[in-house]
């Protein structure tokens, strides 16, 4: 199991990311928070432009061509998560079952994850 501290560093090296916008790296971080310390597999259900826009930044987060290489940090994690771009979602890919579907407002994200989780 995930722990909280290393859920904090988590939430901590997205938003450091540099190959994502500040709104995906709130998806991302907002997907994690509801995944129950990633143990349950979610989805994020968002639409038009603004969906295409959160899955291509994710395909950056994942790439091995750019810095951040979220899947590795899973990994180190303990975690058997991946980021599902296309998908938007956190799930154990070889056990690909997505648990909880969410289809909150844009501003119902931004309210969960507002800032830098690690400013206090």
């Amino acid at each position: 199991m995930v722990s909280d501290r290393q859920i904090q560093f988590l939430e901590w090296f997205i938003w450091g990311s540099r190959d994502a916008d500040e709104f995906t790296k709130q998806c991302l971080i907002f997907l994690v928070r509801q995944s129950e310390r990633l143990t349950r597999q979610v989805r994020l259900v968002l639409a038009g432009d603004v969906a295409d826009n959160v899955i291509h930044q994710l395909h950056y987060m994942c790439s091995s061509g750019r810095t951040t290489r979220i899947d590795q940090l899973l990994k180190l994690a303990g975690s058997n998560f991946s980021v599902d771009y296309g998908a938007i979602a956190l799930a154990e890919l070889d056990k690909y079952k997505i648990e909880v579907v969410l289809n909150p407002g844009l501003s119902e994200i931004k309210a969960i994850v507002p800032r830098d989780p690690c400013e206090h």
